[in-house]
């Protein structure tokens, strides 16, 4: 039986700015995202039965209809012209709750996967639409890449892929939720924000030190407030000597670009805070990648 194998990447807020909140319970925001090596794998197969049957490993991903993924290939089945079924068997790499956008990029994962296994012949820009049914976040991960993201986050516009550069991701041993964090942002107290036209023209120049002097992550404010072990870290990662350290969606995840692996592994040879976890990872230039035969 035909069988796909997808890789979902994960994805890093180069900048994350949020401009309003909108008439429809959104907020606008305004950000610049990175697709990274760091992947899920989602794997699928045709079934017998009419049903989207899911399964994953990991204790703590739900595998019922609440699940992105799941949720996903049943938008896609409600396209077809007769009953079909799938399974969908998931890989997790990507830490839960941890900012990099896991529950999104499986979900584009199985899109993207689907409309090949069915053959339904579904162009990009259509799947990021229906995507964006399921989260603001979905249509980034079907293009992939570098891209300034507006709107609630679905409105993408393709950027200059940025240099092949290292990540340093230090993960926590715990989840953030993006709902709760979003919901005590004030509008009207936020300090530091991204320089996102700067930031543009550095990245379109490459130059990475001046992008990082216009990075910057609204949320951090919220996190790191509400989270004090994750700004302890932060300081002391900048005390080992690395710069443009920031955290990545709502957190709590920070991470540090470098085109140096040694700089970073140097920077975490012994351990920056008690149960963190350290990934160096890479940027990517493109998004989801093609099915292995």
């Amino acid at each position: 039986m035909h069988k796909i194998f997808y890789p979902a990447k994960a994805k890093i807020n180069i900048s994350l700015d949020v401009l309003h909140k909108r008439t429809d319970g959104f907020h606008q925001v305004e950000m610049i995202m990175q697709s990274i090596t760091l992947a899920d794998v989602v794997i699928l197969e045709e079934s017998s039965l009419p049903q989207v049957d899911f399964y994953c490993s990991h204790p703590q991903v739900p595998s019922g209809e609440s699940n992105l993924a799941v949720k996903a290939a049943n938008l896609l089945k409600e396209r077809l012209p007769r009953e079909r079924g799938c399974r969908i068997k998931l890989e997790k790499n990507i830490p839960l709750g941890a900012g990099l956008g896991g529950g999104s990029t499986d979900a584009a994962a199985v899109l993207l996967a689907l409309n090949r296994l069915w053959e339904l012949n579904i162009n990009r820009e259509e799947l990021m639409e229906i995507g964006s049914k399921l989260g603001s976040d979905i249509p980034f991960c079907i293009k992939g890449g570098t891209c300034l993201a507006r709107g609630r986050g679905e409105l993408l516009e393709e950027l200059s892929p940025l240099p092949s550069l290292w990540v340093l991701l230090v993960v926590f041993p715990f989840s953030v939720s993006t709902a709760e964090i979003y919901g005590s942002l004030d509008l009207e107290k936020i300090e530091g924000r991204p320089d996102t036209l700067s930031l543009l023209s550095a990245l379109e120049d490459k130059d990475m030190e001046g992008a990082q002097e216009h990075m910057g992550n609204v949320l951090e404010g919220v996190t790191l407030k509400k989270y004090p072990q994750v700004a302890r870290v932060k300081e002391e990662l900048y005390r080992r000597g690395l710069r443009g350290i920031q955290m990545t969606g709502s957190g709590p995840t920070l991470f540090s670009l470098s085109s140096s692996r040694e700089e970073l592994e140097e920077a975490v040879s012994s351990s920056p805070g008690e149960g963190v976890k350290v990934i160096i990872t890479k940027t990517v230039p493109e998004g989801q990648g093609k099915e292995k035969p």
